[in-house]
């Protein structure tokens, strides 16, 4: 039987002699009570602040010092430690009053006997009253502890690119999903880490591969479950309810219960529209590069026989002997062989760069680059409005500028479409951030349909086109990166709205931009 060999104890007794009786009583029974008598609250207040006590032995009785008292400040200071009322005066009422009060026992004086086992009892009491209370700080403590993990879990599945479905069934009637895979749905978002799947339960989306329909229970999450195994790196498209198509990569694993039986499934999916659409602008970007070379090769083979084909058509139109009629024919002839030649030499301007920057005109860029496209203005009847205010002198690559410009005169010549129209301006500056350089101002205005709000934002972002399969993406974001290696600037304006829409593109080059490129070459 759990006895403590020592047990201390505080006494609430006016009365030395029942004091001295309750102490004897004790021995009796086998503890060594260490017994600290008191009278006031005063008392039991400094003596209930040290702690350490075992119990409390309380006369219902003690001038000045009411039981109500003692037992609020034992409740209030130490609710642990047991208070057993220790009376003269028999009473029912009185017991059942300091019950309420929180009292664990009332006994007689005259039967002290009975107060060994209960003080006995009510250490037992005391130590598992303890316990759960260590027992519900723990359980305090992991549950504040589990619901910041449910929080930071949340906050996950709220903020992560990847797309998470979870179904709570074995037949995926009741799948939720996080709001990355709502938007690659094609779902307005909500604010909830897990919210229901928006379609009508049982149905699902609608899966393909490779352009080939998948049935509903090959789908991944379906296959994961009747297979009860996961399913591992899968590409696939999901079609959208408004026609779209996103390319998805993801994987798909069983929810097993304690019996190993499947209750459910999750799947996580990544969309990868933008990495398909970088890879097969890259594969056009390369075929598009051998094609050039392609091109700068035959254009260098031919320019040898065309100089000959020229100089012989010379020769025969300084004939004397030639008939009139066929003198026009020549000169026809040489009329049209020049405009070879001109595509010929721009082709070769086009893929062959220069070595280091040099002085062009900015005016001579653009001619040449208009001539390039003057058969596709015409056929389209395009109206080009031309104000040079200036020639336009810098240094930079011409190869380059060449570059820049075709992208933007036929992204000017591609918006406008038929009998539309096109203004080129050219002018000398200041950069309005450094006042003290000049440069040259290049702006290509269209009364096309204008772009989009929406659009503008990205209009510079790699492998972004509004074409569709004909465009790679590549031309403005290419073109925004050679101003800026010039160490200029390039700025879009648009208005979307009829009758009055469009879009302007304003270049700006320094004039000695190239010296700095080529210091940081050789630093």
């Amino acid at each position: 039987m759990f006895r403590p060999r020592h047990l201390r104890l505080l006494l609430i007794e006016d009365s030395e002699d029942d004091a001295l009786l309750v102490t004897r009583e004790l021995r009796r029974a086998g503890y060594e009570p260490v017994v600290t008598r008191l009278d006031n609250a005063s008392a039991l207040r400094i003596a209930l602040r040290s702690g350490g006590w075992d119990a409390i032995l309380a006369d219902y009785v003690v001038p000045g010092f009411p039981i109500d008292d003692a037992l609020r400040l034992a409740r209030e200071l130490d609710p642990d430690v047991p208070v057993i009322v220790v009376s003269g005066s028999a009473g029912e009422e009185r017991a059942v009053k300091v019950m309420r009060l929180g009292a664990q026992d009332y006994i007689m004086k005259d039967r002290l006997a009975r107060l060994p086992p209960a003080i006995e009892r009510e250490l037992h009491e005391a130590e598992n009253r303890r316990q759960r209370r260590r027992a519900d700080l723990e359980i305090a403590d992991l549950n504040r502890a589990l619901d910041f993990r449910l929080q930071e879990l949340q906050k996950i599945l709220e903020v992560v690119p990847i797309g998470i479905c979870m179904a709570d069934d074995p037949e995926c009637r009741h799948v939720r999903v996080n709001p990355a895979m709502a938007r690659i749905m094609g779902y307005d978002a909500t604010a909830e880490a897990l919210q229901p799947a928006p379609y009508l339960p049982g149905t699902g989306p609608r899966f393909s591969r490779h352009g080939v329909p998948i049935a509903p229970e090959q789908r991944p999450m379906e296959t994961a479950i009747r297979t009860a195994k996961p399913q591992n790196n899968l590409e696939l498209d999901i079609h959208r309810n408004d026609g779209t198509i996103a390319h998805l990569f993801g994987s798909a694993a069983p929810l097993l219960d304690e019996s190993g039986r499947v209750r459910g499934c999750v799947a996580a999916y990544v969309d990868i529209s933008e990495r398909r659409a970088a890879e097969a602008a890259l594969r056009s970007a390369e075929k598009l590069a051998t094609v050039g070379r392609l091109a700068a090769t035959i254009a260098h083979e031919i320019n040898n026989p065309l100089e000959a084909v020229t100089n012989v058509l010379y020769l025969i139109g300084r004939s004397s002997k030639l008939d009139p009629g066929l003198r026009q024919f020549v000169r026809i002839a040489q009329s049209e062989l020049d405009r070879i030649g001109t595509i010929v030499r721009h082709t070769l301007g086009f893929h062959r760069e220069a070595a280091a920057p040099v002085a062009v005109r900015i005016r001579d860029i653009i001619e040449e680059t208009l001539r390039l496209y003057d058969r596709r203005i015409t056929n389209s009847e395009i109206e080009i409005v031309k104000r040079y205010d200036s020639d336009g002198m810098v240094e930079a690559f011409p190869g380059e500028m060449r570059q820049v410009f075709s992208n933007l005169l036929v992204n000017a010549i591609e918006a406008v479409g038929k009998k539309g129209r096109i203004t080129i301006h050219v002018a000398d500056v200041r950069n309005l951030r450094e006042r003290t350089q000049p440069g040259v101002r290049v702006v290509i205005a269209d009364n096309g349909p204008g772009i989009p709000a929406n659009i503008r934002e990205r209009i510079f972002d790699p492998f972004f086109t509004t074409k569709g399969e004909k465009g790679s993406g590549l031309g403005l974001w290419v073109s925004e990166g050679i101003v800026r290696k010039h160490r200029g600037s390039i700025r879009l304006r648009s208005r979307h709205a009829a009758p009055r829409s469009g879009t302007a593109i304003s270049i700006y080059v320094p004039k000695a931009a190239l010296q700095v490129v080529e210091e940081r070459a050789t630093a």
